[in-house]
């Protein structure tokens, strides 16, 4: 029978977790000393570790800090900006409107000059026909007088 056989050879296996015989805690001082070792690296490593944490975290929150200083300065300034376009904005409307005032006086003005500049051609022209006949009226004055006497 198939199972006997595997059966007897399953029983003459000593189970793992049985120590042999052999074994004494009084002789394993070299694996002790290895164990200890490992145990004592595996505790730096962890310090390190915990170390290297609290300094990412100091490192995080500086970062932070400085974000938010960064975003409050950024925002400041923004705000700053935004403020000195509504004022130059308010300028430019401002000098608009005085830019289309003295338009509207440039044009009248132009178009008061146009008149007297009509009004000194016209007084010219009949200044131009006194002086033109001056001579000629003056002799007959002077005649008329002469009549008159």
């Amino acid at each position: 029978d198939n199972t006997a056989l595997l059966q007897k050879k399953h029983k003459a296996v000593p189970k793992r977790s049985e120590r042999p015989k052999t074994w004494s805690p009084a002789r394993s001082s070299r694996k002790t000393i290895r164990g200890n070792i490992v145990t004592e690296m595996l505790d730096k490593v962890a310090l390190e570790i915990t170390e290297e944490q609290k300094k990412a975290a100091a490192e995080e929150e500086k970062a932070q800090a400085s974000f938010e200083e960064l975003v409050k300065e950024t925002f400041d300034e923004t705000e700053k900006l935004r403020q000195d376009i509504t004022e130059r904005v308010k300028s430019k409307a401002k000098l608009i409107v005085q830019a289309n005032s003295a338009k509207e006086m440039l044009g009248q003005r132009k178009e008061d000059r146009k008149a007297v500049v009509a009004q000194i051609k016209a007084l010219h022209e009949e200044c131009d026909q006194l002086l033109k006949n001056y001579a000629s009226r003056k002799k007959a004055r002077a005649f008329e007088v002469d009549q008159l006497k």
